[in-house]
């Protein structure tokens, strides 16, 4: 399928899905407006991990304005036309992203929720945090994971709360090497256990 990027012209790159007679689209339905899918955020011919992180993106609060938002859309929205595969692809696209989840975003909320904790004089539990944190980086047990995982989403919601730009922009660019990452993944690849190949 050639893809003629030109039918973008003239449009704005929004939060949200968009509406093609008002010439806004978000990342997923610009991607559908290539293929020739019907307007949407949920297009067939992109495999459905990638359009949730893809749309975990564009809708962040990161971008400075919908013209930056556009030049990322522009290059990416045309990367996400047939990379739907089979559900073993789409196992190890959501595997490299649980494991970001798991060993370096979650830490981070945890870490910024425990500076919070240490400004508010609570350092017993600033320190519990911290000590998750650690864990979950180098975590190989994936059941303390999970179970450190829903202990975090408070952590979480207090450390979004946080309006550094320069962390917002940290966060969307390793967002985006994630999406990279899982874009180069076109068949199943080997799974290595305990340095073993299967």
């Amino acid at each position: 399928m050639e893809i003629d990027i030109n039918k973008l012209d003239g449009f704005e790159f929004i939060h949200g899905v968009g509406d093609v007679d008002e010439k806004q689209l978000c990342l997923l339905s610009a991607t559908a407006y290539l293929a020739g899918e019907p307007h949407g955020d949920h297009p067939v011919c992109a495999c459905p991990v990638l359009t949730e992180l893809g749309i975990k993106i564009n809708d962040g609060p990161w971008w400075a304005d919908n013209a930056e938002r556009g030049v990322w859309v522009l290059a990416t929205a045309p990367r996400l036309i047939g990379t739907r595969s089979s559900k073993a692809v789409e196992r190890q696209r959501a595997d490299i992203l649980v494991r970001a989840a798991l060993t370096e975003f979650v830490p981070d909320a945890l870490d910024h929720a425990a500076r919070a904790l240490e400004l508010a004089g609570l350092q017993e539990h600033a320190n519990t945090l911290r000590d998750h944190a650690t864990k979950l980086r180098t975590a190989a047990d994936a059941a303390y994971a999970a179970a450190a995982y829903a202990a975090a989403a408070a952590a979480y919601a207090a450390a979004r709360a946080a309006d550094a730009a320069d962390a917002k922009t940290s966060i969307r660019d390793r967002l985006i090497a994630l999406m990279d990452e899982c874009l180069a993944i076109t068949e199943p690849q080997p799974v290595v256990a305990e340095g073993h190949v299967s």
